[in-house]
């Protein structure tokens, strides 16, 4: 049985499909070439005395010779293990650094080869997490979005090396750095984490980690993610018509998965960054089961701190020089992160696993505002304090049970809490001409909470003969609560207090997210094209104080094609083409807060929908090339959206719910890629996207953060940007030493567009009524919604030195890098709107719509990370 099982594995692919016999043999016999490659090498280094290296690999678990794992050498050579798990080859005496070993299923391994008399290593490999094995076959994990790598029309990946390339910069460290360069992706500037995806409003981006739903991602309000990049081990990007397992989004999902624990070995890591500090261990754990097979899983607690208080004291400091950084003195308390994970993943048996992840961080900031001046003839006096605080807390637990050769179970549990708190003080004095003020102060408590539960299963099944079925249910249950509490008092001009206190009413609702799905697979076994067929039903029942109601089960049927076209056909590798088209649904956020007072009944409540369509083709050439495009068109319908109406005191106003809100994107990306080069690597993405949206019961130019229609006419949302160009460039002069470049482009964001400016006369009434002033003249102008208003745009550009350090006869490796976001801001800002003086008539910087979340002066950060 155990010869059975390695013939499986040494013809499986990452995916626990068979591959091509060609293809095989192809990979294996690249050996001579690497080896002729060696020989070169050895050539041109005279001075450098070669020496033979003999590597053994070994299958931990069967304890035979694994055969066909790839050796990643320094210079970027790829070498094989033959039948009898063994790999030699030649390289210059004094040629060091890492060496990792990798396998399709089995968790990566690697050696350090250093300049000394060392050439011989043996090393033992195991397999990873959703990979299960028993005494007759191995069967994967299969789900193939899982981190299995992009997809044409579906998703584009990154793995754990290009998330520590590009994630791995800047004041804080975050995976969403990664995603942003990704094609589809809207750019959202450096301190926000909120990008749309292919014209999608950016809150409609949903978050999996380990296929567990996170509600609030995001630390200070959505400027960066919770996801750091030490604790993440791959990211898949869901924007094209992806598989039924998955909802909660009409356009896009980011799937991460936390990263692999060893098993055989200690790991501690340091990290220190411009403004960040963290650590992380991990430990194998003991054999507690009865199979007697060692290092079966291991623990992991990873943790992290943040001190601004040095960068905000520099730019308070250099805001006496520079006039554009004063804001930054009402800083009081600076921003913070703290945050701590704990993974783990533990080898029950031989066809079960359990995997575990805790996470509780917490973020905030303090604001102090004052320009009191004490000169009665300054227009106006004001004062804020603010604190704001927000929680994060999720538990979850994956298990993987094989009870058939053929099928794998997979089943998730866990819960979740997020908080966030403000406290604010504000008042506000008005001085008219007569030297008469008038005070208004406020106090406001506010409190967004949010509980969760949430149970998943997932059934895989292989019938053979190329197909595949599967079948899911899961079940979410979310508790809101939200709290505005409102003390003000107003002074008037008479010398009398006007004081009034409103608690607005809490919103204390419930909501359960039930969904089911069912797909079927079939890759032909000849390997000629794949097929793809899913149905998908989601229903919201919800439950406010003293009202209830549900939505009519969404219905989301789904189909994709691949057409395996050529394949070994001269430098083209493999030639994919690819359609297809699925209906997504959602729930907005707005509806979770809504009372009883909305006049809702049952099934008035309505999902947000698309229907989505997609073609694209995939030339993989010349081994470490990969070109991608993808045409895509989406129709939006039951959108919702709020709208605001007056009563007829006019003193008051209703929020109106609305649920026929429709949209019409469609567009193109390319992504041409060049993989794991020698000396250089990366890629160049586009992405073109028309987006525009129809509110038809919205009277309103500009509401609610983005720009609603005048007399039901279509609009360009706020956040929508016609192109994004991103150029990420790996540069490797040496093994030691790296250079990461990144440019882009991109198009701006629409903006208000302005009438003529008019002015008016105030004037102002003595105490006793007896005689009015000559009156003041003031300016005003109207703003309102134009298809051809925009922002200029922005050129984001990113440079990263890195340096790493192996020690000779040690398991450390040290990096250190340099790094400059936004470099060039100090010669180029996006064009945006200026804010009219209401004293003067004239123009003025700083309008309150800004072309992207940005600093005007360059980022300047640094990392060391010490690895054992």
């Amino acid at each position: 049985m155990r010869c059975l099982l390695s013939l499986i594995r040494a013809v499986m692919n990452p995916i626990g499909k068979p591959r091509s016999v060609v293809r095989f043999l192809k990979a294996a016999s690249k050996m001579r070439v690497h080896l002729a490659a060696a020989v070169l090498l050895t050539a041109v280094l005279p001075f450098a005395a070669a020496r033979d290296v003999n590597v053994s690999v070994t299958d931990g678990d069967l304890e035979e010779p694994l055969s066909g794992a790839i050796l990643h050498l320094p210079d970027g050579t790829e070498i094989p293990t033959g039948d009898n798990g063994l790999a030699s080859f030649d390289v210059p005496g004094d040629l060091y650094g890492e060496i990792r070993i990798t396998y399709p299923g089995y968790e990566s391994e690697r050696i350090i080869l250093k300049a000394d008399n060392v050439n011989s290593f043996a090393l033992t490999m195991r397999m990873s997490a959703g990979v299960l094995e028993n005494e007759e076959i191995v069967i994967e994990e299969h789900m193939p979005e899982a981190g299995g790598g992009s997809r044409v029309g579906r998703s584009v990946s990154l793995n754990r090396e290009n998330l520590e390339l590009t994630a791995e910069i800047g004041l804080i460290e975050d995976i969403m750095s990664s995603i942003k360069l990704l094609p589809g992706v809207g750019y959202s500037g450096l301190f926000n984490a909120l990008p749309s995806i292919r014209g999608g409003e950016p809150g409609d981006m949903k978050a999996v980690l380990d296929g567990f739903y996170i509600d609030n991602p995001y630390h200070w309000g959505g400027g960066f993610s919770i996801f750091d990049p030490k604790t993440v081990e791959s990211a898949q990007l869901y924007h094209g018509v992806f598989s039924a397992r998955y909802t909660h989004t009409i356009s896009g999902l980011l799937e991460i998965g936390s990263r692999r624990i060893p098993s055989d070995h200690v790991d501690l890591g340091i990290n220190l960054s411009t403004s960040a500090a963290g650590f992380n261990i991990s430990h194998p754990l003991p054999d507690f089961s009865d199979f007697n097979a060692a290092n079966r899983g291991g623990i992991m607690i990873i943790g992290k701190i943040t001190y601004w208080d040095p960068f905000v004291y520099l730019a308070k400091a250099l805001s006496k020089s520079l006039t554009i950084l004063e804001p930054i003195n009402a800083v009081s308390v600076a921003p913070y992160i703290r945050s701590f994970n704990l993974l783990s993943n533990y080898r029950l048996s031989t066809d079960m696993e359990l995997n575990l992840n805790a996470y509780v961080g917490g973020d905030g900031v303090g604001v102090l505002y004052d320009n009191q001046s004490g000169n009665i003839n300054v227009l106006s006096d004001s004062i804020l304090r603010l604190t704001w605080d927000n929680i994060i807390f999720f538990f979850t637990t994956n298990l993987l049970f094989n009870p058939n050769p053929d099928m794998l179970i997979k089943t998730n549990l866990g819960v979740s809490y997020s908080s966030q708190f403000m406290d604010s003080y504000s008042s506000y004095t008005i001085v008219d001409k007569s030297n008469t003020s008038s005070l208004k102060e406020s106090i406001e408590k506010y409190n967004d909470t949010i509980t969760g539960l949430q149970a998943r299963a997932d059934f895989d099944w292989e019938w053979g003969n190329g197909f595949l079925f599967s079948a899911g249910i899961e079940e979410l249950y979310r508790k809101w609560y939200e709290s505005l509490d409102t003390n003000a008092m107003v002074v008037g001009t008479d010398n009398g207090e006007n004081p009034y206190a409103r608690v607005y009413p809490e919103a204390q609702n419930m909501g359960f997210f039930s969904g089911v799905y069912s797909l079927l697979e079939y890759k032909d076994p000849a390997g000629r094209f794949l097929a793809e067929a899913g149905l998908r039903l989601d229903h919201l029942y919800f439950i406010g104080n003293g009202f209830a109601s549900q939505t009519l089960p969404a219905v989301n049927p789904r189909l994709n094609f691949d057409y395996y076209l050529l394949r070994d056909k001269g430098f083209i590798d493999l030639l994919t083409l690819t359609s297809g088209a699925g209906l997504f649904s959602s729930v907005d956020d707005n509806i979770i807060y809504m009372g009883k007072n909305y006049g809702l009944n049952d099934f008035d409540l309505k999902q947000n929908r698309a229907v989505t369509g997609i073609a694209g083709v995939k030339i993989d050439f010349l081994d470490v090339m990969a070109f991608t495009l993808e045409f895509y068109y989406k129709y939006i319908f039951d959108r919702e959206y709020n709208t605001t109406i007056a009563n007829g005191d006019t003193q008051t106003a209703t929020t109106a719910y609305n649920f026929n809100g429709t949209g019409h994107i469609w567009g193109f990306d390319f992504m041409l890629q060049k993989i794991d080069g020698r000396f250089i690597d990366g890629w160049i993405s586009y992405s073109f996207n028309y987006a525009k949206y129809r509110d038809p019961k919205s009277r309103s130019a500009f509401s609610g953060g983005r720009f609603t229609d005048m007399d039901d006419n279509w609009y360009f949302p706020q956040f929508h940007r016609f192109s994004n160009l991103n150029l990420v460039l790996n540069f490797k002069p040496s093994e030691n030493f790296n250079i990461y470049v990144r440019f882009g482009f991109a198009s701006g964001i629409p903006k208000p567009d302005t009438g003529p400016v008019t002015s008016y006369t105030v004037y102002t009434v003595s105490d006793d009524s007896a005689t009015v002033d000559a009156g003041t003249t003031k300016y005003r102008r109207e703003s309102f919604y134009s298809d051809s208003s925009r922002s200029g745009g922005s050129l984001p550009l990113d440079i990263k030195f890195s340096w790493y350090f192996f020690y000779p006869n040690k398991k450390v490796r040290t990096e250190v890098y340099l790094a400059v976001e936004n470099a060039l801001s100090l010669i180029y800002q996006p064009q945006k709107s200026t804010t009219l003086n209401p004293y003067t008539g004239q123009e003025e910087e700083g309008g309150s719509d800004t072309a992207s979340f940005e600093l005007p002066i360059p980022m300047i950060s640094f990392g060391f990370k010490w690895t054992y």
